[in-house]
């Protein structure tokens, strides 16, 4: 067994051992990644690596991970567009369906050189120039009555026949032949009693007018 040297004897009288000597013979090196408990490994979940020790695989999740916000901000971008684009559409659409409501209530067509007073623009004058809209349908059909039984019903009368107490055509009635003969016999049958007027309008009706008219403002 080689003799022990006591640790004093190794180093001359005065001299005495520096402190990197003593730490590199009393301690080991430090590692250099020393392993991290599992708190600390949770919590540096989320820090960005270092670009010491980024990889090229890192460097392809950063690239992959910036093309997907980019796509993203894209695509909202596009979205916010093509709502933007159908506001528009709906905007003009609405305006285009009000302007169609207000020419539908004016009846009466302007063309350009007419010449017109305000009166003309009133309602009463105005309802001069309305157009009737065609019966599709036969109305005594879907009622389900015989003309030929309510021949004394002066409005029925007067809404099949003309103020000059002509009958109307089937074209305006919208009744079927069947119908426009019972019609016409029963507007024959009443006006050759003298119940219904062949020149002008139902008096009751004319009055009904005339009180509406009156009861305005």
């Amino acid at each position: 067994m080689p003799p022990r040297i006591p640790f004093s004897v190794g180093f001359p009288a005065g001299i005495k051992p520096t402190a990197p000597f003593i730490r590199a013979i009393s301690s080991s090196a430090p590692t250099k990644n020393p392993r991290a408990n599992t708190a600390s490994s949770l919590l540096s979940l989320d820090d960005p690596p270092s670009p010491r020790h980024s990889s090229p695989h890192h460097a392809r999740t950063r690239n992959s991970t910036d093309e997907i916000q980019r796509l993203i901000a894209r695509t909202d971008e596009r979205y916010s567009r093509i709502k933007s684009q159908r506001a528009d559409i709906q905007k003009r659409a609405e305006a285009q369906r009000r302007g169609e409501e207000y020419m539908s209530q004016m009846h009466r067509r302007w063309r350009e050189g007419d010449v017109f007073t305000p009166h003309d623009l009133s309602p009463s004058e105005m309802k001069q120039w309305r157009l009737k809209a065609p019966r599709t349908e036969d109305v005594l059909d879907v009622i389900g009555i015989n003309p030929l039984d309510h021949y004394r019903n002066f409005s029925m009368i007067s809404d099949f026949t003309t103020a000059m107490g002509h009958i109307q055509h089937s074209n305006k009635t919208g009744l079927r032949p069947v119908n426009q003969r019972k019609v016409a016999k029963a507007v024959r049958r009443v006006m050759g009693m003298g119940i219904h007027p062949s020149v002008h309008r139902h008096p009751e009706l004319l009055q009904m007018e005339w009180r509406s008219k009156r009861s305005r403002p």
